[in-house]
């Protein structure tokens, strides 16, 4: 019983890892082209109540990113296959 749990356990990691991979990649994708189209806006903008909000929105976007690497690379690392208790009672069988 040890061993299957231990190959399943083992299996689900490996899933996890590779779709918080998959989703790390997206992320990062999805940063980048934030970061840029905020970078363009910054750029063009002449007042400096509008500059301070690019920069504001730039720093919220960077924490952001960084929240949600952290919250997949937690998810990554505490993988796990555990059993809880959902119900208890009795099943009666009965034939027809």
């Amino acid at each position: 019983h040890y061993q299957m749990w231990n190959a399943a356990l083992s299996n689900y990691r490996k899933q996890i890892t590779q779709l918080a991979q998959f989703k790390q990649t997206s992320l990062s994708a999805s940063h980048k082209g934030r970061m840029a189209i905020l970078e363009e806006q910054l750029a063009s903008a002449t007042e400096e109540k509008i500059r301070r909000m690019r920069h504001a929105q730039m720093d919220a976007a960077k924490r952001d990113f960084e929240q949600h690497s952290e919250e997949l690379r937690k998810a990554s690392e505490h993988a796990d296959i555990t059993t809880e208790l959902i119900i208890t009672g009795t099943i009666e069988i009965t034939k027809g």
